[in-house]
């Protein structure tokens, strides 16, 4: 299987969840109509990838930040704050910019303008995008996955 979805039995249910080779995620309803969209919080961190494989991420720039930046962290460094700038890919169908970028696939993420930033992304998988939809108590946008 490769994507999964809660229900209540009834009309109330998530929308389609990918499934990522990532363990220990929590859902949670970020929206407030079925099918609802999911957020998840890291339960466990276990995974592991060797060193020098790579994965390609993307960016929905649904705030409208005039520029997309990527920082990143493995135990072995990081590319400095604020990050490198993201590429443009293209528009969404809603108009709104995509951008990718390439980074090791045990790095730990997060995506600034600068000034504002989401909250630290604990691992990424390739081939996967990330939007952001509300700010949380540390005033850090809090992203939604999706398979891109």
């Amino acid at each position: 299987y490769d994507r999964i979805i809660f229900s209540d039995g009834g009309d109330r249910k998530t929308a389609d969840i990918p499934l990522t080779d990532q363990s220990g995620r929590v859902y949670y309803p970020i929206s407030s109509e079925s099918p609802y969209t999911v957020g998840y919080s890291v339960y466990q961190q276990g995974w592991h990838y060797p060193s020098g494989e790579t994965a390609t991420i993307y960016f929905t720039n649904t705030q409208d930040w005039s520029r997309v930046y990527l920082y990143y962290w493995t135990d072995s460094g990081n590319n400095g704050w604020p990050g490198t700038a993201m590429t443009y890919v293209r528009k969404s169908s809603t108009g709104k910019s995509i951008y990718s970028a390439t980074v090791p696939k045990d790095a730990k993420v997060i995506f600034t303008d600068g000034n504002n930033q989401t909250e630290d992304i604990p691992a990424v998988a390739d081939g996967f995008g990330y939007y952001p939809y509300s700010k949380n108590s540390d005033s850090k946008w809090q992203v939604v996955e999706y398979r891109y």
